[in-house]
């Protein structure tokens, strides 16, 4: 067990080492938001939006023109494709494995 007179100088000690602390982040500029945080932030939220914007799901290795980023070509990819309902065969009554040729 500590003595009293112990006890009263070792929470001065933390005191003095936690001022000591405080003023070492305030000296750094860690106590303040940094102007270049506040730039990250607007420029993550920035490019958030325009990748809201953008519908079509890129992949690795694919070829784009730069019309394929604007706003008509987006829109077509909002869109979707609309998958046919009926078979082109079925609708014009040709059996496809007729149609290849034997030698």
């Amino acid at each position: 067990m500590q003595h009293p007179s112990n006890l009263a100088s070792s929470s001065t000690s933390q005191k003095n080492d936690e001022s000591a602390t405080m003023r070492l982040v305030r000296n750094v500029g860690l106590d303040r938001p940094s102007a270049t945080s506040t730039r990250e932030f607007a420029e993550s939220e920035r490019l958030a939006q325009y990748q809201r914007q953008i519908y079509r799901q890129w992949q690795p290795g694919d070829v784009y023109a730069p019309h394929d980023l604007s706003g008509i070509e987006q829109k077509k990819w909002k869109q979707g494709r609309k998958r046919p309902q009926e078979d082109a065969f079925d609708i014009l009554g040709i059996n496809p494995v007729l149609e290849y040729k034997v030698r």
